[in-house]
């Protein structure tokens, strides 16, 4: 004998016809629920007990989930939603709080019957810089850097290798401009193998994200990688040649700057020091940003 305990299911279907979209469930979040089994006495009719409804404070699920959160950089614009569910046995209005720094911003109200679900959602605008923990009700905040800035775009790109082409202070005004990310085959036609390059950037990094560290999504980088901020070595992909050579052509790299490492409301310098075994060469593909904080 087998025993199927199911949180719920979906309607039936069959072939050539399937369930109908409003009668598929659908996963929205972890849930959690409780299960309670009891004898039938022999005057109960197995029948008629499966035709119950019970209350659904037998239940125990989580009213809030699926928490969203996004960020228009250029409307300035925040959007934020969640599910909400009445996880009681009665209708019920339930208060849903948009969180930000821990303040409750905005509250809306939902009436929802038992055992019924909802998603609702929050427009807020925002200041021009700074981080923020967003969340609705006691579900775990997300993190929101603002402004957004992305790593894409403008580089200055040198052939060769030298260690002292790392240090911020570094007179980098002779460098080629190029655009990333792409292979150096294209921006520079770079096309021997088993060579060195660097990529520098300069970008600053607002007063108001003093005291984070910054999450930067450097790309992939064909084929070796040692990257700088600000002169500090932040991580490194793969192995160069005179540590045994090995790829790691197609892994896109993040590596973390700690704050004491940062130069907060004024500029930064990213340095990365690339090996192109054979083939592509370079900081060819994203994601190259956009910054984040993290704690």
């Amino acid at each position: 004998m087998t025993l199927n305990l199911d949180h719920a299911v979906t309607g039936v279907g069959g072939t050539p016809i399937q369930t109908l979209p409003e009668h598929r469930v659908v996963p929205d979040g972890p849930f959690s629920f409780v299960v309670g089994l009891r004898p039938i006495t022999g005057d109960e009719s197995p029948m008629a007990l499966s035709r119950r409804t019970l209350p659904y404070a037998f239940a125990s699920a989580d009213s809030f989930g699926d928490l969203t959160v996004d960020f228009d950089d250029e409307a300035g614009q925040l959007d934020v939603s969640a599910i909400v569910r009445n996880t009681g046995g009665k209708p019920t209005d339930i208060d849903v709080p948009l969180k930000i720094n821990d303040n409750v911003i905005e509250t809306e109200t939902v009436s929802l019957q038992p055992g019924t679900k909802t998603r609702v959602s929050f427009e807020q605008r925002v200041g021009d810089a700074g981080i923020f923990e967003v969340t609705v009700d006691s579900l775990p905040p997300r993190l929101l850097t603002v402004p957004q800035i992305s790593l894409a775009g403008e580089w200055l790109f040198h052939r060769g290798d030298d260690s002292s082409w790392k240090e911020p202070g570094l007179d980098d005004s002779g460098w080629t401009s190029v655009t990333l990310p792409a292979n150096w085959e294209d921006h520079s036609d770079y096309t021997e193998n088993q060579v060195y390059g660097w990529f520098r950037k300069r970008f600053s990094v607002p007063t108001e994200w003093s005291g984070h560290a910054l999450e930067l999504p450097a790309g992939k980088i064909d084929d070796v990688d040692e990257t700088f901020f600000n002169g500090t070595k932040i991580g490194q992909t793969g192995s160069f040649p005179e540590n045994g050579y090995e790829t790691a052509w197609s892994e896109a790299r993040r590596y973390t700057a700690q704050p004491e490492t940062i130069n907060f409301g004024s500029e930064n310098v990213l340095a990365v020091r690339v090996y192109d075994g054979d083939g592509g060469g370079g900081l060819y593909s994203g994601p190259v940003g956009p910054i984040t904080a993290t704690d």
